[in-house]
């Protein structure tokens, strides 16, 4: 996470002040009486008045724009004015405009006078969550002041990864889901913002189902920025870690957000890296189909599309492995899109059939997942089984994005489901989506 002296220095680039005038009427007579209305805090202006539109005093961070517009009557276009914006608990100016109402005009003027501040071009937000209070002073003198309040964001978990290794930010190196018993094992949970006083926490489970350890964190100070916190699960006392299948859960305000599975194997470190040492990934649906995702070493693939589906099939290169992995692109123009829970779960039920019409499946376990960026998705177990009693395994992940439906799908013999895994969700956790 960066330093909060950096934070402090970025803040101070962040209001840009625009100032808007309105089309002021010049007015004569022997009495003149200058008279100031409320300073008024708005979303938006009238465009030929400058009258307040949507008078409101408190907005989400992610506001574009504030205004403070004020009703003025028999002032001078030389006289001077200054808007100050400010955050009324440290009385920090975040902006201040000054100058004359209408240079060379000497009569008198009324009407609306307004100050907008935006978020800069090459910002993220106007201001931080706060206290502000927007000051209009007449020649120097104070004549009405408003104060509004920019709330406090609602923080999301954005994806949790999980790794053997982080950087100093916390950010993960290569995602995994198999591991030794020696290592350290970390659930890197990457937020849009930390709010102070919010609450994270990883659960771990060990392979009988029991709590092995809590690690709770409340967030300090506030942190406006996509970060990335960690939390760890390592052997204690020099004892690796048994064998076996484990589980941690993620909680943000004590409320569950998602499981996450791994297995601790011997040497699962090398026997997964070994899987993916070239990296291969597939890009050539990235421009249409907006995606790419990891695929085995010793693979290659053959690549389908059609007007309203596309099939990318990974097939190994040695005989000996046996199995298999694809991915299918459903768009909505296919009469086979699914548009409810029922339609998918038949759709899954339907390419279990076309995988092994002359076998007997039992029923699917239904799962709900999240891939590393965040993305819920249902996967559908199935286990399959011959005439001479061989049973087989297939996986399939329905994924809803970009308005397609993608379905990763795996099979195999059961002699190889331990390297089937690992090939199947290593792939899954390069999945990666083009907004």
């Amino acid at each position: 996470m960066a330093e909060k002296n950096f934070f402090k220095k970025f803040f101070t680039t962040l209001i840009v002040l625009f100032i808007a005038t309105g089309l002021f009427v010049s007015v004569t007579g022997c009495k003149v009486e200058t008279s100031f209305g409320e300073l008024v805090i708005c979303e938006s202006l009238n465009q030929d008045t400058f009258e307040p539109v949507n008078p409101k005093n408190e907005y989400e961070m992610s506001v574009k724009q504030i205004n403070a517009t004020i009703n003025l009557v028999n002032i001078r276009g030389t006289d001077s004015y200054r808007f100050v914006w400010k955050n009324s608990e440290t009385n920090e100016v975040i902006s201040e405009f000054t100058g004359s109402y209408k240079e060379g005009e000497n009569g008198y003027l009324k009407g609306w006078f307004s100050s907008t501040i935006f978020v800069p071009q090459d910002g993220v937000y106007l201001a931080v969550p706060g206290n502000y209070i927007t000051e209009f002073y007449h020649n120097d003198e104070l004549k009405s002041s408003a104060g509004f309040i920019i709330k406090e964001p609602e923080a999301k978990i954005l994806q949790v990864v999980l790794t053997n290794e982080t950087n100093e930010f916390f950010e993960p190196s290569a995602p995994q889901q198999v591991f030794q018993g020696d290592e350290k094992i970390f659930a890197c949970i990457q937020t849009d913002f930390l709010v102070a006083g919010s609450r994270i926490a990883a659960k771990w489970y060990d392979p009988d189902g029991q709590v092995i350890l809590e690690t709770p964190f409340e967030v300090p100070e506030s942190f406006y920025e996509d970060s990335w916190i960690a939390f760890n699960l390592e052997s204690a006392e020099k004892k690796p870690l048994a064998m076996g299948s484990y589980k941690v859960e993620i909680y943000y305000n004590d409320i569950k957000y998602n499981e996450y599975l791994f297995s601790i194997e011997e040497d699962a470190a090398e026997k997964t890296n070994s899987l993916f040492e070239q990296q291969n990934m597939f890009t050539e649906a990235s421009e249409t189909y907006k995606f790419i995702i990891g695929y085995p070493d010793d693979f290659e693939y053959t690549w389908e599309p059609d007007v309203d589906s596309a099939n990318v099939t990974f097939i190994p290169k040695d005989e000996k492995i046996a199995y298999t992995l694809l991915m299918q692109i459903v768009l909505k123009n296919n009469e086979y899109y699914p548009d409810n829970d029922d339609e998918l779960a038949s759709l899954m039920d339907e390419l279990a059939v076309t995988v092994g019409p002359e076998m007997t499946k039992t029923e699917a376990e239904i799962s709900e997942k999240r891939l590393v960026d965040g993305t819920e998705y249902k996967e559908y177990k199935y286990y399959l089984t011959d005439e001479q009693e061989e049973e087989f395994g297939l996986i399939t992940s329905a994924i809803f994005k970009l308005d397609r439906l993608y379905i990763f799908l795996g099979f195999t013999h059961e002699t190889y489901y331990e390297e089937f895994n690992s090939a199947y969700y290593g792939s899954l956790a390069q999945l990666k989506f083009a907004e």
